[in-house]
């Protein structure tokens, strides 16, 4: 009876060992840096505004664009399918937009099976002086298809228009 219970203690013990350093050993991720380019964009609904009692227009269109990707030294042409959310303070002047898209990578002319997701938020802050307006944007990008588990974090910070150029980096696992 002895031996079941050393060699019970002893299995459970080098299980133990094992669970604790196979995180350890696994491939740590690669962080790469990314950029992105806008080479056109078309509205498939053209942006609709309508305007509350206090002044604040609230905006919504879809969109299509193509685009260039790089990672890590490697270019990619990129289909875009998305939405744009719009609301500028007139009081305030800073316009808050939001853009739920899907890159789909290998193409620029239609869906693809590998790509990313993204919700990226942009600031527009109107009334600066001297113009044009200065503006804030980050998103984060999660992967599919030969791209899952890749996450892309990138921003861009400086004059209007924003978000046609980004950068920052790719998390490769």
């Amino acid at each position: 009876m002895n031996k079941k219970v050393s060699l019970t203690v002893l299995v459970l013990g080098l299980l133990i060992v094992f669970a604790a350093v196979a995180p350890a050993m696994a491939k740590p991720a690669t962080k790469v840096p990314a950029s992105t380019h806008l080479i056109s964009t078309t509205w498939t609904l053209e942006p609709t505004t309508e305007t509350t009692p206090s002044g604040v227009d609230h905006t919504y269109g879809e969109y299509t664009n193509e685009r260039t990707l790089t990672i890590g030294g490697t270019t990619y042409n990129v289909y875009v399918v998305g939405s744009m959310s719009y609301s500028m303070n007139p009081k305030t002047g800073v316009a808050n937009i939001r853009f739920t898209a899907v890159w789909y990578v290998g193409s620029l002319t239609g869906p693809t099976s590998d790509g990313f997701s993204v919700n990226l938020h942009e600031k527009l802050y109107v009334y600066t002086e001297p113009p044009p307006p200065f503006t804030t944007a980050h998103g984060v990008w999660q992967g599919f298809g030969s791209f899952a588990r890749y996450t892309l974090k990138m921003v861009y910070e400086g004059l209007y228009p924003g978000a046609t150029e980004l950068s920052g980096y790719c998390i490769i696992p």
